[in-house]
């Protein structure tokens, strides 16, 4: 058992530092469809002549930076985005729930096993 759960320690601490790597940029204006446009070119004025760089563009790494790209598309009404969003936040729920229900049993289970080990030297002694 040792060996399994080293191999999938390594596997997923692998995957993680493959996916924090990752980059996803996305206009924060697409969260906001009819005034965004405006409210950006007002900033980006407004960071010209000041002489700093333009705003708008965010980046964002790894999972998180997923999850944020597709619900800001959702919010600006993309159908595309809101399918996909949708998908991850329940698979993200249903591993959620999973794992709470597998420590639940985890609980129940090392509560139990003294009095079943209990009864059974009982039974054994009679």
């Amino acid at each position: 058992m040792l060996i399994i759960f080293t191999v999938n320690e390594q596997i997923v601490q692998l995957i993680s530092t493959a996916s924090d790597s990752v980059l996803f940029q996305f206009q924060w204006t697409e969260a906001i469809p009819l005034i965004g446009k405006p409210i950006t070119n007002i900033f980006n004025a407004l960071t010209t002549f000041f002489g700093t760089a333009p705003v708008g563009i965010v980046n964002v790494y790894g999972y998180e930076g997923l999850l944020i790209k597709f619900g800001v598309g959702a919010l600006g009404g993309n159908i595309i985005y809101s399918i996909v969003c949708g998908i991850i936040l329940g698979q993200t729920c249903a591993l959620i729930l999973m794992y709470l229900k597998r420590l639940f049993y985890s609980i129940v289970l090392g509560m139990i096993a003294p009095l079943i080990i209990a009864a059974d030297v009982m039974k054994k002694s009679l």
